[in-house]
């Protein structure tokens, strides 16, 4: 394990972040786009990760490969975020705080392109490394969510109100997170989790009732309004995550988002906001139940975060086709059987050169599983004809499927000849006057097949 507190620099090698299964962890807070670290050497960079216009990019210059990972979005906002990268067999897969955020078919642990080299990581108020480990072996996605702290709030809930420093605080904080932890006392029990108000009146709320959540707030003379329908009323504890961020209110009950609404509303778009309480309304009127904890974010909280705070068991995705993959421009179009012996078999379009549909390069592709998906064995050709580029033949938009009394497995496909596709295709060209496809062999002749077209 490599350790680096508060360093820009750190060497590292093949024992420390080995191809075969490794796993690199990083500490680090944003608030702008920018380089957040790279692991090269005198050559070249093997690994580097950014941020563009907020999200996390993860590239591979050797394989051409860029890893944009939109659903990173909104880490600039503020927090300390966890940041784990592991390597193996299986590919690449990226964890943000505690929860996976992508998935990559290759392999692009810095060891792959060299063989030793050092970290390079911002170290700025406005972009930085905190802390960067290295361990030699991959990870587990159950491993990555248990070492990640639980996010604590800016303003902690200890009283049924806030201090008067608090909410001036909360003046023109408009992206931000309010969370409890509460619980109302069974069926027909009600009441408020969180209420504000100015001067004369009440102007925010979060009720509970038999039909669920409702957020309400008081903004430009008028009320907005934004519901969760469910049954939350159980006696249980639940936790509760109302999130105002990128134009919208997000609600969560215990991990999983059950309201995405437009029309984001927070703390600072209340006019003359002057008190909050906490389980019970602005007039003392308190909750059928109790709010045991929470806090209010000066930022809105990412997924990970917020299915941290309820300890959301994690999964676990592997990518089996994507950009960059043996070489790939592309590969869209995904197919998927299973067999009578167990084996499942996923198919898809290798778009060799560039993304688009046929007139192009085209190969079918597949991969098999032999453990239920567990693991993968590597990419096999089963379908590439002759041609490259946009005079490539193509064969596209494959449908696998399984005769379940005999195992033997068949595949639908179009097929194109080269230059040609569904933009451009003419009726007749690639026959004979038989109807018989006309291909071409290895050294260019003509040459015709048995299969007939109807």
């Amino acid at each position: 394990m490599s350790h680096i507190p508060n360093q820009i620099h750190q060497t590292w090698n093949s024992a420390l972040l080995p191809e075969q299964g490794g796993t690199l962890h990083a500490a680090f807070h944003v608030a702008t786009d920018g380089m957040l670290l790279e692991a090269r050497n005198a050559e070249r960079v093997a690994l580097a990760v950014t941020v563009s216009r907020g999200s996390l990019v993860v590239e591979a210059p050797e394989d051409h490969i860029v890893l944009d990972v939109e659903d990173t979005y909104g880490v600039q906002f503020g927090g300390v975020h966890d940041l784990h990268i592991t390597f193996g067999d299986f590919g690449t897969r990226i964890y943000l705080d505690g929860y996976q955020a992508f998935a990559c078919a290759t392999n692009i642990c810095p060891s792959k392109y060299a063989q030793a080299g050092v970290f390079h990581c911002a170290n700025e108020a406005h972009i930085g490394v905190e802390r960067l480990e290295c361990f030699s072996e991959a990870w587990t996605s159950e491993r990555i969510q248990g070492s990640v702290p639980v996010p604590q709030p800016d303003i902690e809930f200890a009283a049924a109100y806030l201090a008067d420093k608090d909410v001036k605080t909360l003046h023109g904080v408009t992206d931000g997170t309010i969370y409890a932890q509460f619980r109302v006392r069974g069926v027909g029990q009600f009441g408020t989790i969180l209420a504000a108000r100015d001067d004369d009146r009440q102007i925010m709320n979060v009720d509970i009732d038999d039909d669920g959540f409702v957020y309400r707030a008081f903004v430009k003379g008028q009320w907005c309004e934004y519901r969760a329908h469910g049954d939350w009323n159980d006696g249980g504890w639940h936790d509760l995550v109302i999130r105002a961020f990128r134009g919208a209110v997000d609600i969560y009950v215990d991990g999983n988002m059950e309201t995405h609404q437009p029309g984001q509303v927070f703390f600072g778009d209340l006019e003359g906001l002057s008190y909050v309480s906490i389980g019970e309304d602005t007039a003392g009127v308190r909750l059928c139940g109790e709010v045991r904890g929470g806090g209010l974010f000066l930022y809105p909280l990412g997924e990970g975060q917020i299915r941290k705070i309820s300890d959301v068991p994690p999964t676990t995705d592997t990518a089996l086709f994507d950009k960059g993959y043996e070489g790939s421009a592309s590969y869209r179009i995904p197919s998927l059987v299973t067999t009578p012996s167990g084996v499942t078999i996923a198919g898809a379009d290798q778009r060799v050169v560039i993304s688009n549909d046929a007139p192009n390069e085209i190969h079918f592709v597949v991969r098999r599983s032999l453990d239920s998906g567990q693991t993968w064995l590597p990419l096999q050709t089963v379908i590439a004809f002759p041609g490259d580029g946009l005079d490539g033949a193509s064969v596209i938009d494959s449908c696998i499927v399984c005769d379940r009394e005999t195992g033997r497995v068949t595949v639908v496909i179009d097929h194109f000849p080269g230059g040609r596709g569904f933009a451009n295709v003419e009726k007749g060209l690639g026959l004979d006057a038989r109807g018989r496809l006309i291909l071409h062999d290895g050294e260019g002749r003509n040459t015709c097949s048995n299969l007939m077209v109807r």
